[in-house]
């Protein structure tokens, strides 16, 4: 008996060293393998930087607006996270969590929804299993990849890019672009990163600290209203009230003078502006110089029968000369000083420059009558077949293939003049449908040069007051008001999309109710999906070939994007449709969103236009489905 209670007792003995034994070795399991980390690495308090989230975003009810601000500013939080860590998206486990932190984030700025529903985003789109560019989500994957020697080009071109030049700036976007052109491929996974966006992120991560900012507001074009610290930020405010007390004193100082003079000096200085104006317009010994009369008795004393068109600088008459000639009577608006400027510049333009494809100057009138007061008046050819935007969107002309490729030839030729072969160079700055006026043989002529801008020599561009044509004007134009000739080529893309699609620049989308898309996101919508000349207007009767007609769109898409260096020259644009220059692969352009027309119009016209942060990929237009939606509409070209 005994000694079966010590057989028992060893053998409780020894169970129970075996529980001691596994509870102290899965306890030292559990110790050295901790379960992973589910908190954001995110540090998402570098968005107190950015005042405007709170100003414009939250009172903005333009769903692309409110998407791309945000997905700009968590561009910015991801560029210190790939500095810190080398990765460029969280992992897995914690993207639940930096979603829920940003949206606290982003309400303490009184903006309220979800992010991730408003702008059509999953959970994974931020985690590094959703990496789509190449399958990569760390730095030390990306140098794998490209060139140690193409990086290291990179990283000198963007080490100093910041908003503040223009040239740097756009130096350091084209290197990002040709790189991820070049070397990376983007596939389908639901990242918020496209590869544009991972070598962005590259670049900023890997410039000098006190340089990451400057490169990424560039690079995915933020703006940083705030101050950087606490003492600046009294500094400014000391420095502030200063500064509006001198301003008010020296406004005060100098009301008082001017109303002193005012009385004085009105009659006289109206005079001499007067006489001294149409001394500098008489000097043009080239211009024919017309009466009021003869304007009067041509134009049936300016009666509205005769009307053509009108804008804002007034009128445009039909005309008909006592030899028979038939002429356009622009006729401005004698109401300010503002308008004599407009004049006096337009005349100074058009007469400068004489090219088959530009409205041709007959002459003008500077005169004054005892009713109306002092006119001023510019005479053009009169162009019997009216303006492209008439036949477009008034008219519904049917226009064949033949007449709009010739159409389309006249205007960069007419441009690429202005550009290339006019010293100082000109830039038109309204480009648009109805400023292409088409004569008796429905050749093309670029009109209306109130607007125009002379560039100075060896200029690479113009800071100036935004002028122009909603949804016309280039992005970078009305972001930083600084212009260049590739201004007009961004409006003359958005020009080609309309001769060739007939369709305005807002095209409504089918089956949703009132919205609408621009229509450079339509037409890149069906390049992505191979169907790019379903694109064309139905109302084409005689088509071309299939080639030419796909490279036109091509070339009308390239030249509206939205980044500049991606756009060609104007000169490259007529080799490429002359088919002297191959067409270049298309970069990708920022993902389109579907919104109310009232959304659209507010953010071409308010200040909250921003321009996508989103990527590039190449785009070869060789590929045969896009010719195969349509190979049998082959015409003459």
């Amino acid at each position: 008996m005994f000694e079966n209670r010590a057989s028992m007792t060893g053998g409780h003995f020894r169970f129970l060293c075996f529980l001691f034994f596994s509870s102290s070795i899965f306890g030292a399991l559990s110790q050295t393998a901790p379960p992973p980390s589910t908190s954001c690495p995110l540090n998402f308090t570098v968005l107190d930087k950015f005042s405007y989230l709170g100003n414009q975003v939250k009172d903005s009810v333009n769903v692309t607006f409110r998407c791309t601000s945000l997905e700009q500013v968590l561009h910015f939080v991801l560029a210190e996270y790939v500095a810190s860590s080398e990765y460029f998206l969280v992992p897995d486990a914690t993207a639940t969590a930096c979603w829920n932190d940003f949206n606290q984030r982003v309400a303490s700025f009184g903006i309220s929804g979800n992010f991730q529903t408003l702008c059509n985003l999953t959970t994974s789109s931020i985690a590094r299993s959703s990496a789509g560019c190449s399958n990569m989500s760390s730095v030390r994957e990306l140098e794998a990849i490209v060139p140690q020697s193409q990086l290291s080009q990179l990283r000198q071109q963007c080490q100093n890019a910041s908003t503040r030049s223009f040239s740097l700036c756009s130096a350091c976007t084209a290197a990002v672009s040709q790189t991820a052109i070049r070397y990376l491929t983007d596939t389908p996974s639901g990242s918020i990163n496209s590869c544009q966006d991972v070598m962005a992120l590259y670049a900023s991560a890997t410039a000098p600290n006190s340089s990451l900012s400057d490169v990424v507001e560039c690079l995915f074009n933020i703006a940083d209203f705030s101050a950087s610290n606490d003492d600046n930020h009294f500094k400014y405010i000391f420095g502030g009230l200063g500064a509006a007390v001198a301003l008010i004193f020296i406004i005060g100082m100098a009301t008082f003078f001017q109303l002193r003079q005012r009385r004085l000096k009105a009659a006289l200085n109206k005079k001499e502006v007067e006489v001294s104006k149409e001394k500098m317009a008489k000097s043009n010994s080239n211009l024919r110089w017309f009466t009021i009369a003869e304007i009067k008795s041509a134009t049936n004393n300016f009666s509205r029968h005769n009307i053509a068109g009108t804008g804002g600088y007034g009128n445009v008459y039909r005309g008909t000369l006592e030899d028979g000639t038939e002429i356009a009577v622009k006729r401005f608006k004698n109401i300010s000083a503002a308008g004599e400027d407009e004049f006096f510049h337009e005349l100074e333009v058009i007469s400068s420059v004489r090219h088959r494809n530009l409205v041709a100057l007959q002459g003008c009138c500077v005169d004054k009558t005892d009713n109306v007061g002092y006119q001023r008046i510019i005479v053009y050819d009169y162009m019997p077949n009216g303006s492209l935007h008439d036949h477009l969107f008034v008219k519904k002309t049917k226009m064949d293939w033949p007449r709009r490729k010739n159409i389309a030839l006249g205007i960069v030729r007419g441009l690429s003049y202005l550009h290339q072969e006019v010293q100082p160079a000109i830039i038109h700055r309204d480009i648009k449908a109805s400023n292409i006026l088409l004569d008796a043989n429905w050749n093309a002529r670029v009109a209306d040069f109130g607007l125009a801008k002379f560039t100075p020599e060896g200029a690479t561009h113009v800071t100036t007051r935004v002028a122009g044509t909603q949804g016309y004007v280039a992005p970078e134009y009305v972001l930083y008001g600084q212009l260049n000739e590739k201004s007009d080529v961004y409006s003359f893309g958005i020009l080609l999309l309309e001769l060739f699609t007939g369709k305005p620049i807002l095209k409504t989308v089918p089956n949703a109710g009132e919205g609408s898309v621009l229509i450079t996101d339509w037409v890149w919508g069906l390049v992505k999906q191979g169907k790019v000349l379903d694109a064309l207007d139905p109302e084409m009767g005689c088509l071309g070939p299939s080639e030419v007609m796909e490279r036109f769109l091509l070339i009308a898409l390239l030249c509206a994007h939205p980044q500049v260096p991606c756009r060609p020259t104007l000169d490259s644009v007529i080799k490429i449709m002359e088919n002297d220059q191959p067409m270049p692969p298309l970069p990708d352009r920022p993902l389109a969103y579907t919104v109310d027309i009232a959304d659209i119009e507010q953010a071409i016209g308010g200040p909250e236009i921003l321009s996508s942060g989103s990527g590039f990929q190449s785009f070869s237009s060789r590929g045969s489905s896009m010719r195969g939606s349509v190979s049998a509409r082959e015409g003459v070209s």
